[in-house]
This record gives C-alpha cells, sequence and structure tokens, in this order.
C-alpha cells in the first residue's frame, strides 16, 4: 500500500501526505494511523525476532552467507521501526500512549 514509511528518508512525503486536510489520504484513514502503526510495529518486533532466532542457528551452523543476509535483514527492520516512531512523532498524535507503545516496542529491536 505505500501507506507508512520504512526508511528514514520517505518520512517527511509521508508526514505531508497523513495531514488532515490533504487531498492524498481522507480524514477516516488518517484517524486510523495509530492503530495501523501500532500493528506494524508488532510485526517489525515479531520478524525481528523470527530473524534473530534463524541468525543464531545459521551462526551455529556456520552459515556466513545467510548470516550476512539476516544481519541486513534485521538493519532494514531496525531502520523501519525507527521511521515509525519518527512518523509518530511528527504527526503528533493527541494520544501520547501511541508513541510510548511505539518507542517501547522498537527498544525491544536493541
Amino acid at each position: 500500500l505505500g501507506l507508512l514509511p520504512l526508511t528514514h528518508d520517505l518520512v517527511p512525503s509521508k508526514v505531508s501526505d497523513l495531514r488532515h486536510g490533504t487531498a492524498e489520504y481522507t480524514d477516516e484513514l488518517v484517524d486510523c494511523i495509530p492503530d495501523v502503526l501500532l500493528a506494524a510495529m508488532e510485526l517489525i518486533v515479531s520478524r525481528h525476532g523470527e530473524a534473530k532466532r534463524t541468525q543464531s542457528r545459521a551462526e551455529m551452523r556456520g552459515d556466513r552467507t545467510a548470516v550476512a543476509e539476516i544481519r541486513a535483514e534485521l538493519r532494514e527492520l531496525s531502520e523501519a521501526a525507527q521511521s515509525l516512531v519518527t512518523l509518530s512523532g511528527m504527526l503528533q498524535f493527541p494520544f501520547a500512549d501511541v508513541s510510548t507503545k511505539l518507542v517501547r516496542l522498537r527498544v525491544m529491536l536493541a
């Protein structure tokens, strides 16, 4: 869908797209963004955990190629998570708990 930015460079354009009153997205969709952000972050955290487990198994097997690929995926997941936190902050949701939950989930990736 391209609704959420998964890299830092996409955050500013998504912020302007998602502000109320723009023609890009309806207000009804924008109102759902906090829930969508939380769901997306939970998926990222889940995928990150799976990748870490896969990385451990690959390291035990001595599969350097797999380990390198998984490390790249982990970096991408970390960047996506940080992009969602940044988007949340820039959109300034009236619900502080959304940003707090996003940051807590982001910390789980460390």
